[in-house]
């Protein structure tokens, strides 16, 4: 009760005021909005009214925009309302409202916020397909808008003609052909025809068929050797995505080879002859899982065994012979094959005598060292796992028969015959040789038999000959004999026998002089000697020289044999006679170092007799 009161006597304390200031009071307007959407979009009318409490004529309305209060929008203010025909988004924004009555002071500004925006763009979506699809596949579109209300229209058309739809879905569950084209939704709020928007369209591509596979394999050889890595690819030819790719081989397809099924390629890291055969590739995508496959063959081998074989000469050749062998490769597949040439094991290459060109491999002058095993390797180019080794071709290769030139004239007919007679000897156990003679390397005659006469002159000893033996069967010759220079020979024969000659001379000489000392020279008379000449300084067992012996060496006989000098033979005997010295007949012997010499007294003077014949002997000599 007390707070009604004061009330009272509160409001009559302002009616006291007002009046006491001689002015009217107005009270606070509201606005309202109509139609009272949320969001206006463009292009639809809306209508602000201001209201008042109290009804009168003489109430004046101004609309403001907060924006720009400094100019009222509504150019008759005895309407309460402001109205905007077409809104557009500048539109949008606060609006204020004052009412003013009489000479009454102006109202307080009442506020209202009005939005305005362009209707929202619908989108269409796939939910389900694609935008480019073969016949009998599912499509799915949906119309989608961002900032909707629950009460949007949706209508669905197909280059511009509707098509049934459901709501804001379209469904195709098997397409046609002919249902390609650009789809397009139109949406529109319920009695609200100025919000209506268009989609942007979506294209919708229908393909005439099956989609197209192409199946290739990398590398795309023919034929893909043992050990060698393949990829086999499958593609869609057509513009698609969605794709999931199974691999069989055809002999099961109850179990695709691939485990990863997004990749559309399948891999075989080492091929074997057991991967040889037919693969399927099958293609899948969609709710309905439409599928397609195509089927690829794949050619795995081992690579080709080269075959070497001989195409000129034999499998075992004399020295200088020529033989060719070829490395064949029984592929049809026309690709080119490197080859490579061993022997032994060990890689040859094109020298002086032995070439190779393309498949084929040459020995124009064979040697000894040529001989061994054969081999071709054989490998495509930048691919090698291909390679493969040939059989192997032996090769021996024989010496030819040695041959051997010798002179056959005597050497004691060398410096008296005219013709020197050479023989060339080919040292071989097979017949039927023939002989070809050169002189200086240049080709002489040919003969049947193993001997050959030359002139002997200065040119023929100065000129080398050579043989060699010829036939008609292998070999056909045989090696060149050495060299021959008569020269040579004869002067070596000529040193020696003028050095025999010598020696010979020698040896005759000194037997001649043997012969001679021999008949010239008299034996000594041997005699027993009882009594000894002379005692001689010697001993015995050393044999050294007796006084007579020094005597005659120191003295000597007369140098002139044809004379004799009777005085100086007197004389010698004389001395010698006085050197005898008388002894008794005693046997000889060893008296200390001096040996007795005895001799037989005869009768009379018959001693001195034969001293002094002995002694006359011996002076003459």
């Amino acid at each position: 009760m007390a707070l009604i009161k004061f009330i009272l006597a509160t409001a009559v304390a302002s009616m006291v005021l007002s009046l006491s200031n001689g002015e009217d009071t107005v009270g606070k307007p509201t606005i309202q909005q109509s139609p009272s959407f949320s969001m206006i979009y463009t292009g639809e009318q809306v209508t602000l009214t201001c209201k008042v409490k109290e009804q009168s004529s003489d109430w004046k309305f101004y609309w403001y925009k907060t924006s720009e209060k400094s100019k009222h929008l509504n150019s008759d203010t005895s309407k309460s309302t402001y109205t905007i025909n077409s809104a557009q988004v500048s539109d949008s924004g606060t609006y204020m409202c004052r009412v003013q009555k009489g000479n009454s002071s102006i109202s307080p500004e009442v506020n209202h916020d009005l939005t305005v925006k362009s209707p929202p763009e619908p989108k269409i979506t796939q939910t389900s397909g694609w935008d480019r699809v073969f016949p009998g596949e599912k499509v799915t579109l949906k119309c989608v808008i961002l900032d909707k209300p629950t009460d949007w229209n949706y209508v669905w058309l197909l280059n511009n003609n509707p098509v049934a739809g459901s709501g804001d879905t379209l469904t195709i569950s098997s397409i046609k052909q002919g249902q390609g084209g650009h789809y397009t939704c139109q949406t529109e709020l319920q009695n609200r025809p100025k919000t209506q928007v268009k989609s942007s369209s979506f294209t919708l591509t229908v393909y005439a068929g099956k989609p197209t596979l192409l199946l290739g394999q990398e590398p795309a050889y023919s034929v893909i050797y043992t050990g060698e890595q393949v990829t086999l690819t499958c593609k869609v030819q057509e513009q698609s995505s969605g794709w999931k790719y199974h691999w069989y081989n055809i002999t099961d397809k109850s179990k695709h080879l691939n485990s990863d099924t997004t990749k559309s390629n399948y891999t075989i890291n080492a091929a074997q002859p057991s991967d040889d055969g037919t693969y399927v590739c099958r293609v899948i995508r969609g709710e309905n899982d439409f599928q397609h496959e195509v089927n690829r063959n794949l050619t795995v081998k081992n690579p080709p065994q080269p075959k070497v074989s001989l195409t000129s000469g034999w499998d075992t050749l004399f020295t200088e012979e020529e033989m060719t062998v070829k490395c064949e490769v029984s592929d049809t597949s026309g690709e080119r094959w490197k080859k490579t040439w061993f022997k032994d094991s060990q890689q040859i290459f094109s020298h002086a005598h032995v070439n190779m060109t393309g498949n084929r491999l040459s020995i124009l002058s064979a040697k000894q060292s040529d001989a061994g095993s054969y081999t071709c390797l054989t490998e495509l180019e930048k691919r090698p796992k291909s390679e493969a080794t040939s059989t192997t071709f032996s090769l021996a290769v024989h010496a030819r028969a040695h041959t051997v030139l010798t002179l056959e004239t005597s050497w004691t007919d060398i410096m008296s015959v005219d013709t020197l007679t050479l023989k060339c000897e080919v040292q071989d156990e097979t017949y039927g040789w023939n002989y070809t003679w050169y002189k200086d390397g240049v080709f002489e005659v040919s003969t049947n038999e193993e001997r050959y006469s030359v002139k002997a002159t200065e040119e023929t000893f100065e000129s080398e000959y050579k043989c060699r033996g010829n036939r008609t069967e292998r070999p056909l010759y045989s090696s060149f004999s050495e060299g021959f220079r008569a020269n040579k020979l004869v002067l070596k024969r000529k040193i020696l026998l003028a050095f025999s000659g010598c020696v010979v001379c020698s040896i005759i000489l000194l037997i001649i002089g043997c012969i001679v000392l021999r008949v010239t020279r008299k034996p000594e008379k041997k005699e027993a000697v009882k009594e000894d000449l002379f005692i001689s300084m010697t001993n015995s067992k050393t044999e050294t020289t007796s006084p007579l012996q020094e005597y005659l060496k120191e003295n000597g006989p007369p140098v002139d044999k044809g004379e004799h000098n009777e005085s100086t033979a007197s004389a010698a005997m004389d001395e010698i006679k006085d050197a005898v010295v008388d002894v008794d007949v005693l046997p000889a012997k060893n008296t200390g170092g001096f040996t007795s010499f005895q001799v037989e007294k005869s009768a009379g003077n018959g001693l001195k007799s034969e001293e002094h014949d002995e002694s006359a002997a011996l002076l003459k000599k």
